[in-house]
This record gives C-alpha cells, sequence and structure tokens, in this order.
C-alpha cells in the first residue's frame, strides 16, 4: 500500500505488546497478541480489541480517527489461505464462488487439527467456538441434539431466508448437499492421507467460520482468513473497510513485477507456489476509515453494501434490527408461474425498461427503482421484489404489467403488438397510477372522473396490476413461516415468550415477522389503488 498510508500508523510505535488493552480484554491475548506482533501485523493507536460476547472479538475506538486512517496493517504472508495453508499443494484451487469457500475452510480445518504446530495457530485461538449461520440450523452433524437449530429451521420455510439457502444451486443442489458431496470426495481422503483426526461436523465448523470471515484478497490467494480484519463487526453504515492490492501475480503473489509477467516463459501447471520473500513493495491488507470515528466507538466493516438479514442469517448468523435492505423477492419463472398467462421475455423486459414511461414513477410511493436506489438491489440481482418500504420494483411492476395486458387480451392484445405501441400503453398505466397516488395522498377518495376508451383500459389494467400485487402478497403471506395461519399478534407474543436459550428459533421468528410486514403494508397499499382504479368493483380474477 501507499507509503503515506503506512506512516500513519508507524507515526508512534504500533506494534501489539504484552500488557496492551488487546491483552487485558481478550480472554486469548498474550496468545494472539505474540501472534500478531511475531506476524508484523499492526494497530493503530487509535483502537482496541476487546471480547465480544456474539463473535468472539470486537473493535473499539479510544480516540478521533480522520477518514482515510489506515487502522490495521496485515501482511499478506500472515494470511491463511489455500495458497499459504499446510496442505496447499494438496488441495484443489478455485478463485472466487462457493468452491472457494468449501476449499478454504479444508485449508483452516487442516490448521485448526494441526494444533500448536500450526503457523496460525495463535490466531485461531481467537476464533468463536460456534457460529449458527443458517444453513446448519438442524443439521445434526453440525450441531447435535440442536433442538433450537431444528425448531429455527422450520419456520424460516417460504422465507427469504430459506431462497438464499437455495440461491445459485443448480440440478437441485443445495449449498449444504456440496458441503456433505465436498468432504466425502476431498475433505475426509486428504485428512486421512495425512492422518488429521477430521470429523464432518470439525469441517462444518470450519466452514461457518470461512461463510462468516473471509474475505476476497487478490488473485493469488483468493478468497482468505486475514488476522484481525474479521474482527470488525458488520453494519450497513460502515466506518472502514478492508483495502488491499488485488492484482498480484497469480503465480507466485508477487506484487512487484515478477519472471512470472514474461511471456517467453511457457505455461506450467499452476500448482500453487511457495509464498514470496518479503518484497521491496510492502504488499499488504489495510484496514481504512472511510468516515469519521469518535472516540470510544465500536468501529464497523460493511460484510457487503446490500445485504438484508436474510443474507446475514445464512451467511454470518446474525441478525441486524430493522434493516433497511430487507426484501421479499421472487424469481421470474416463478414469478410467471404466480401470475399466471404468458412468460415474460427478458428480452421483452430489457427493451420496455429503456423507456422514458420509467420516469413518470420516480416519485412514485409504490413503485422504486432500485437502480437508482443507494441499495444498488438490482446489481445485486434482486430486483423483483418488495423492499422494507413495501415499494414494488419497476421490474416487479412492469412483470404484473405485462401479465395484466396479456389476460385482459388472452395474449398481448392486437393493437399493443408492436414494440412502440405497448411502451406507450405501459406509460399510460404509469400517469394513471401517478394519479391515483396523488388523490390518495391528499385524501381524496372520490371517484376519478369519466375517461375516455384509452384512459379506461389503462384504468382497467392499473386495477388489474393492483390486484394481481395483492394476490403475490398474499400467496407468499400463506407459505411464510412454520405456522402461516398465525396473526402476527400471535407471532409477536410467541416471539416474546421464546426463552433465552432459543436464540436461532428467536431469529427466525423475528424474519418471519419483518417479511409479514413488509407484504401485509404491500397489500394494504395496493388495495387502496384498486379501490380508486375500480370503483365498480369489477371481477380481477384472471382465468388461468
Amino acid at each position: 500500500m501507499a507509503k503515506d498510508l503506512i506512516e500513519d500508523v508507524e507515526g508512534e510505535q504500533c506494534w501489539m505488546h504484552r500488557g496492551t488493552r488487546l491483552e487485558q480484554d481478550v480472554g486469548h491475548g498474550r496468545t494472539l497478541t505474540d501472534w500478531c506482533a511475531h506476524h508484523a501485523i499492526r494497530l493503530a493507536h487509535s483502537i482496541h480489541l476487546a471480547a465480544h460476547p456474539d463473535t468472539g472479538l470486537a473493535v473499539f475506538s479510544h480516540s478521533h480517527v480522520h477518514p482515510s486512517s489506515t487502522l490495521v496493517l496485515i501482511p499478506k504472508a500472515a494470511l491463511l489461505s489455500v495458497r499459504s495453508c499446510s496442505l496447499a499443494p494438496h488441495i484443489p484451487f478455485a478463485p472466487v464462488g462457493h468452491p472457494a469457500e468449501l476449499s478454504l475452510a479444508l485449508a483452516l480445518y487442516a490448521e485448526i487439527l494441526r494444533g500448536p504446530e500450526s503457523k496460525w495457530h495463535g490466531y485461531i485461538q481467537s476464533l468463536p467456538p460456534q457460529v449458527p449461520i443458517a444453513l446448519f440450523w438442524g443439521v445434526g452433524e453440525a450441531c447435535p441434539a440442536d433442538e433450537d437449530g431444528v425448531e429455527a429451521r422450520m419456520w424460516i420455510a417460504g422465507t427469504e431466508v430459506e431462497r438464499e439457502l437455495h440461491a445459485n444451486v443448480q440440478d437441485g443442489t443445495t449449498r449444504l448437499d456440496e458441503v456433505y458431496a465436498y468432504y466425502a470426495a476431498v475433505v475426509r481422503p486428504l485428512l486421512s492421507e495425512f492422518s488429521l483426526p477430521g470429523s464432518l461436523a470439525g469441517y462444518m465448523h470450519a466452514y461457518a467460520l470461512v461463510s462468516s470471515r473471509a474475505f476476497l484478497v487478490d488473485a493469488y490467494h483468493g478468497l482468505a482468513m486475514v488476522p484481525i480484519a474479521d474482527a470488525f463487526n458488520h453494519a450497513n453504515a460502515n466506518h472502514v473497510h478492508l483495502a488491499s492490492d488485488y492484482d498480484v501475480c497469480p503465480t507466485c503473489g508477487s506484487l512487484d513485477e515478477c519472471p512470472h509477467d514474461r511471456d517467453d516463459i511457457p505455461a506450467r501447471d499452476p500448482a500453487p507456489a511457495p509464498l514470496p520473500a518479503p518484497l521491496p513493495t510492502a504488499d499488504t491488507c489495510d484496514m481504512v476509515a472511510v468516515r469519521p470515528i469518535a472516540p470510544s466507538d465500536e468501529v464497523f466493516n460493511t460484510y457487503g453494501a446490500q445485504l438484508g438479514n436474510a443474507a446475514l442469517l445464512a451467511r454470518y448468523g446474525f441478525a441486524l434490527e430493522a434493516n433497511e435492505h430487507d426484501v421479499v423477492s421472487w424469481a421470474p419463472d416463478g414469478l410467471d408461474a404466480e401470475l399466471g398467462g404468458r412468460a415474460v421475455g427478458e428480452a421483452e423486459l430489457a427493451r420496455l425498461m429503456v423507456g422514458r414511461w420509467t420516469l413518470l414513477l420516480e416519485d412514485s410511493m409504490l413503485v422504486y427503482r432500485p437502480d437508482l436506489a443507494e441499495d444498488g438491489m438490482q446489481k445485486a440481482g434482486r430486483d423483483l421484489c418488495v423492499n422494507g418500504d413495501a415499494q414494488v420494483s419497476v421490474r416487479l411492476w412492469l412483470r404484473v404489467v405485462l401479465h395484466a395486458v396479456s389476460a385482459e387480451g388472452q395474449g398481448t392484445a392486437p393493437d399493443l403488438a408492436g414494440g412502440d405501441a405497448l411502451a406507450r400503453f405501459v406509460g399510460q398505466v404509469a400517469e394513471e397510477q401517478m394519479c391515483v397516488e396523488r388523490m390518495i395522498a391528499a385524501g381524496d377518495d372520490s371517484v376519478p372522473e369519466e375517461a375516455g376508451d384509452g384512459d379506461m383500459r389503462s384504468r382497467r389494467t392499473l386495477a388489474r396490476v393492483a390486484y394481481a400485487i395483492q394476490a403475490l402478497c398474499a400467496q407468499r403471506l400463506a407459505r411464510i413461516g412454520k405456522h402461516p395461519e398465525m396473526s402476527v399478534l400471535t407471532l409477536g407474543e410467541l416471539l416474546d415468550g421464546l426463552p433465552a436459550d432459543r436464540p436461532k428459533t428467536r431469529l427466525a421468528l423475528a424474519q418471519v415477522l419483518a417479511e409479514r410486514a413488509i407484504l401485509e403494508s404491500c397489500v394494504a397499499a395496493w388495495q387502496e389503488v384498486e379501490l380508486m382504479s375500480n370503483p365498480g368493483g369489477e371481477d380481477m380474477v384472471v382465468e388461468r
């Protein structure tokens, strides 16, 4: 990293000596302190680590921190990765994705099993003994006799947590299936070969640690455990972020020019090379402040800029109170099936989404554009959703409009078959909706004045859209949780009455209540739209 950043930390002696706040506050302080000092990991004097009841460690400030200040420097030689672990030549390397998590979990587990002989023993002692990620709730191999996990698993049925657990899965294979398969095919044979006494439960614990703490570092290490950086807990309004030079040599990890940069050297099998000797250019992972930090505050990182509680529970084992990024989402195929009628093609959606009609909905209280929102939900691939403010995403709205048009004409009406004509009609529906929204906001419950045939058509379509969105939400409500028939009041009383030894069930119930609140608020909002746009109570049921 840049020299000025390093000097920010080196202004005073910043090695973590014995007797520092770290040793005094953390149960394994002396071991971790000595280990960090031995591996040249440095903390600024403005922060310290302390014990945390849930995560093992947390980071706090004890003086003011300015933006752009470097708070921690971790040499990449201290990282634990598939490239650097003791079994590096034998573990298949995967740079990203779930295969990277599986292989790094094996690398970490091997070091855990080696005990004091491991280079990372001092660091490993600071890791939490349990990480309750939702992937392993109710899984007997991960946590035997886990009645709390079994109950929690039943409660997340039909929720976004369950969808997270099945995300990016092909051919019906879940992430849990892949954990079992990788253990049987790779982990167990390799540990047996090196006489390491492993178990599926131990590997699952290592996997949970990787899922909740690993960072994507660079082209050489890929996914890695980054000591001390993983002590920063998560918040949406984070104080720091991890800075690392990603573009290093993928063969040896060198940040500077190396022999592998020469084109005349023939390509060889990409077997992991040993870590290079210290380089002239300091190659570190740095935790850098992105905003001012007041004294005595906990210092937070972010594990992802758009993570709702479903993702946090599935991958990290915790949830935030009132998470602004919570959504209820639909997959395209599932949405089309629930709406009935013809399937909507992605090409058709993409063409319509660039129309000027989208500008009409920028001030809507019921529809939002994730591509314009700070949470960037569209970039995260969750663009068919209802957000925490009970607003439907614009692409969800458009799909429902197209299904409403299709249902009214049993296929796209002949006069709307052309792309321009259909785009104009979508704009008319958007205009009609904004008119209704303004009347609702003004408290005007009068029936809209008589309109021409074209306006009546768009009004009738809007009524169908309002009905369909309510139906979608009602169908989802009927599938959420262990007891969808329970009222919100009953669920709240059940949550309040849970004993202290049911933390997973508490998290699951809180998620059910949050999603139900989103869906029920959405239903209420679109009921008003339907009443205003369909004052005669015309039957909106679509034949399938």
